[in-house]
């Protein structure tokens, strides 16, 4: 489950409270309580995922990023006769994909 905006993080937080408040009313050995836990489990799990879900999507675009920028350097290395290399067929070869 992935939170898409603050309002369902806030209604998520609400459901957890009043999930706590609920359990208080419970005794520990109940079956009532072992239900509310295990919801109580999946509530914070799903509040959590939103920070994973987040760096998820941003570590591969950063990445992209970097080896892109490498590319480009060397590129324009390449350009001024510092370097010679075979990137610019590779980068070709890629774009022909």
């Amino acid at each position: 489950m992935f939170i898409r905006n603050k309002k369902d993080k806030k209604s998520i937080e609400q459901a957890i409270d009043a999930l706590l408040a609920q359990m208080e009313t419970y005794a520990p050995s109940s079956e009532e309580y072992a239900k509310a836990s295990e919801n109580l489990i999946k509530l914070t799990d799903a509040l959590n995922n939103q920070s994973d879900a987040k760096s998820k999507v941003k570590a591969p675009l950063f990445a992209l990023a970097g080896q892109a920028g490498v590319v480009a350097a060397l590129l324009a290395v390449e350009k001024n006769g510092v370097l010679t290399s075979k990137i610019p067929d590779y980068v070709s070869k890629i774009i022909k994909r």
